[in-house]
């Protein structure tokens, strides 16, 4: 792979889809500078797995638990049990 080229993997292709727009913008700056912007086709069933295995408990969270707002509380106190 030359300077003129980066290579995507799984973990930069989700966040520059669902992170926040600081990082989003961060990325899209970073890779403008290439040329070719690649990715590999494993790379890109990952995103796809991952980003719907979460789409698909979130919108089972929202069907358990009505609001978005009790989606939002069940997940930071999840992220509050493991610390």
């Amino acid at each position: 792979m030359s300077e003129q080229e980066v290579y995507l993997d799984t973990t930069i292709l989700i966040a520059s889809f669902i992170h926040s727009p600081r990082v989003k913008f961060e990325i899209r700056e970073k890779i403008k500078s290439f040329r070719n912007v690649l990715t590999g086709q494993v790379a890109q069933q990952e995103f796809t797995r991952r980003l719907l295995k979460e789409a698909e408990y979130l919108l089972g969270q929202l069907k358990k638990r009505k609001t978005v707002a009790a989606v939002q509380r069940h997940l930071l106190s999840m992220c509050d049990s493991r610390n």
